[in-house]
């Protein structure tokens, strides 16, 4: 019995590595998540939400165009949780994490299958782990939608699954088909996964005519769905023209690597985008050479796929997104997609080593390469890491500020802040709909504090505190500070709304939270011709009461 001993710790310490960067992901994004709707999430569940309260919810909604997406898929499962449970995105959070588990799931099944030696394939899963769960993946993680993204990527690993088994040539059709028909109708480049996943053969199917039959249904299959998506698409109108191949390829190829190169926070994205691609066109060779010399396929033939899903992907970005400015192909939300080509590299690595595994000296520079390129991951991990905690506590302030403006949308209506909720015009009329159906999470404030604010302030004291300064920064925007707190409650006010006092009568505009009984902020502000006084509101949510601020301010255009 003692001699296995040995071999349990061995297990629990491959566990053990294999579940750390699952748990740091999770208890970061946990922490950091605010159940905030922002941009795509209007459009995408939030304006079908708002038809089926409204009852004019049709199939051709559903179906309809998202960007280049069509979110049929997704918007089946959005609107069932969402009307039972109300419009909570921190709801969706464990639909994120279940997706990237389930992806980690499949490469663990993958590798088992493609690298022979038990202790190979559990550093090489412990590696694509820590690349699956990179510190730049956290954003994407605390981002209700983007399982989205997750969801060809998964679909694409269980279809080679597939393909690697032994089943027959009819299952495997069904299958994959079936992967692809969900990853289609998820996310835009689901419909690679028609052409990557093609069902393969593996000698268990002895008639060539039922090979050509199953074949045939599913290129059928796959016109039929991918020509469906193309009924009435138009170019999306708030994405840029695409880029020309021909004119525009400096800035393509330059797009392309700084997109691979972004997986973690390095001096030069582009160059570690061209030393990964390199990596693995090289390693690529290698592995098609072996398969045509030896005639073995299984090993690299799953790597190589998920390679090419990323290269292809980005090529399709670059070209979709160049109009966008370079700086968009470093935009975390991208590491969803090259995330898979340093997976398959270090795939690629381990099923190459064991070809070459005979020699001696192999063995010995393999180890040393691998065990360096090991402690660079790890570098680049802790450093992107450290960032990426510094980052994730700034976004998640920016957020809950606007979570504040979310929740005062209908009593301030004019607050420029809500622009960056989200760029669709039919926005308000979704605020409006959702709350006045109490599905919108969170809710809003009361009638009571609205109608409340938008009378003008009274007689000014200093009881409640007072609006002390607003200067203007030369950029269209007011910094606006003061103090606020409950009168003789000594407590600070939860937050505080400002506004315009001019001829034409009151305008809240701004709502401030406050950090003790102390609140500083840059607001946007057009000041009105003629100019305007500036006034403030201390708001007691608790109570549903507000106290004029003293010191109004008289504010020049």
């Amino acid at each position: 019995m003692a001699r296995h001993w040995p071999h349990y710790f061995r297990k629990a310490g491959f566990a053990a590595l294999w579940i750390l960067p699952i748990l740091a992901a999770f208890f970061l994004v946990w922490k950091h998540s605010v159940g905030l709707p922002v941009w795509d999430e209007w459009q995408t569940p939030g304006a079908q939400l708002a038809s089926w309260y409204r009852g004019t919810l049709t199939i051709a909604e559903l179906c309809s165009q998202h960007n280049e997406s069509r979110k049929l898929i997704p918007r089946l499962i959005y609107l069932p949780l969402f009307i039972l449970a109300g419009w909570n995105v921190r709801l969706a959070l464990a639909l994120v994490f279940a997706t990237a588990c389930l992806l980690s799931v499949g490469l663990y099944q993958l590798t088992r299958r493609t690298i022979r030696s038990a202790m190979g394939a559990g550093v090489a899963f412990i590696v694509m782990n820590l690349l699956l769960f990179s510190p730049r993946q956290y954003e994407n993680l605390r981002n209700d939608i983007q399982w989205e993204t997750f969801a060809p990527g998964v679909a694409l690993v269980f279809a080679l699954i597939v393909n690697l088994s032994r089943r027959s040539l009819g299952w495997k059709t069904m299958c994959n088909a079936i992967l692809a028909l969900v990853s289609t109708y998820t996310f835009a480049n689901g419909m690679l996964i028609w052409l990557l996943a093609f069902p393969v053969a593996t000698g268990t199917d002895s008639l060539s005519r039922a090979k050509l039959g199953w074949r045939l249904t599913y290129i059928l299959s796959a016109a039929v769905a991918i020509g469906c998506y193309f009924i009435g698409y138009r170019h999306p109108p708030l994405s840029p023209p695409t880029a020309s191949p021909v004119t525009d390829a400096p800035a393509l190829v330059h797009f392309f690597l700084i997109w691979f190169g972004s997986l973690f926070k390095v001096q030069d994205p582009t160059v570690a985008g061209a030393i990964i691609v390199l990596l693995f066109l090289s390693l690529a060779a290698a592995s098609v050479w072996l398969m045509i010399k030896r005639g073995r396929w299984k090993s690299h033939y799953p790597w190589l796929v998920l390679g090419a899903y990323a290269l292809i992907s980005g090529a399709i970005t670059a070209v979709a997104r160049l109009g966008f400015t370079l700086a968009i192909a470093a935009d975390a939300h991208y590491t969803v997609f090259t995330v898979i080509l340093y997976i398959a590299v270090v795939a690629l690595a381990f099923t190459l080593y064991e070809e070459f595994r005979g020699s001696k000296n192999v063995e010995r520079r393999g180890a040393v390469l691998g065990a360096a390129a090991v402690l660079l991951l790890l570098v680049f991990w802790v450093s992107t890491f450290t960032a990426e905690r510094r980052l994730l506590k700034k976004v998640t302030e920016y957020h809950q500020h606007l979570l504040l403006v979310l929740r005062w949308a209908e009593a301030i209506p004019q607050n420029p802040e809500l622009a960056w909720l989200s760029p669709y015009p039919e926005m308000p009329e979704t605020i409006h709909t959702l709350a006045e159906h109490d599905a919108l999470r969170p809710r809003l404030i009361s009638q009571t504090l609205a109608q409340a604010v938008n009378a003008a302030p009274a007689a000014q004291d200093n009881a409640a505190g007072v609006l002390e300064q607003a200067i203007p920064d030369g950029n269209g925007r007011l910094w606006i500070k003061g103090s606020a707190r409950v009168p003789n409650e000594n407590r600070p006010a939860d937050c505080v709304v400002v506004g315009w006092q001019t001829a034409g009568g009151w305008q809240p505009r701004w709502v401030l939270e406050t950090r003790g009984d102390r609140f500083s902020a840059p607001v946007i502000a057009s000041v009105p011709a003629g100019g305007a006084v500036l006034q403030a509101w201390a708001i007691d949510l608790q109570r549903e009461r507000v106290y004029s601020l003293g010191g109004a301010i008289n504010v020049s255009p």
